[in-house]
């Protein structure tokens, strides 16, 4: 079993601490796939691909946006995350790219990994990539209600959890790789390793 950091943004580490989010999708740096009978391989064919994030088995563990401080009584160094903590007042936050190993405290367990094109997600997917139904009518979720997290006004929906999902995704890659680009991704299933299970 091997072991490699990724990066979630705090509110894809809210929906997985949430147990929402059991899927993520990378784009690959391979953008031509062909299928042989050996699996996946690259444009000219000659070499299996394998992916970046790792296998089936393969732990991650989570960088995400952090801090840390010194007990006053212990001395000991402890962490805060934004995803947990956004809200400490006057607190100054450390980039997710600069979390030590010692620091992060979620590992996932790759389950699958395959590719496919970014817009062949389907709705199941698109709900485990950690989207939300954000749109109550007096205290009800509405089920056909998806969060539009391009839009920062509260309470903006969109119609169907794909939709959802290209919001999100051209929120965080519109610069680099759009939803309509269409790229080849890595979809990495994951469940969520316990402290005792690592």
């Amino acid at each position: 079993m091997k072991e490699k950091p990724i990066l979630f943004s705090a509110e894809m580490v809210r929906a997985i601490l949430d147990g929402r989010k059991t899927q993520t999708r990378r784009v690959s740096t391979y953008q031509r796939f062909l299928w042989t009978e050996n699996g996946i391989a690259a444009q000219d064919g000659d070499s299996p691909v394998a992916c970046p994030y790792g296998k089936v088995g393969d732990h991650l563990w989570v960088r995400e946006t952090w801090s840390s401080y010194i007990n006053a009584i212990t001395l000991e160094v402890g962490y805060v995350y934004k995803a947990s903590h956004g809200l400490l007042p006057g607190q100054k936050w450390k980039p997710s790219i600069h979390m030590p190993r010692k620091a992060s405290r979620i590992t996932l367990e790759i389950t699958n990994v395959r590719v496919e094109h970014l817009q062949d997600i389907s709705e199941q997917d698109a709900i485990a990539e950690g989207i939300i139904n954000e749109v109550y009518v007096q205290g009800e979720p509405l089920s056909s209600c998806w969060w539009n997290y391009q839009n920062k006004i509260y309470g903006s929906a969109l119609d169907s959890p794909i939709d959802s999902f290209r919001s999100l995704w051209n929120l965080i890659n519109a610069t680099k790789h759009p939803w309509e680009s269409n790229p080849w991704v890595w979809v990495i299933e994951f469940k969520r390793v316990n402290d005792d299970e690592q």
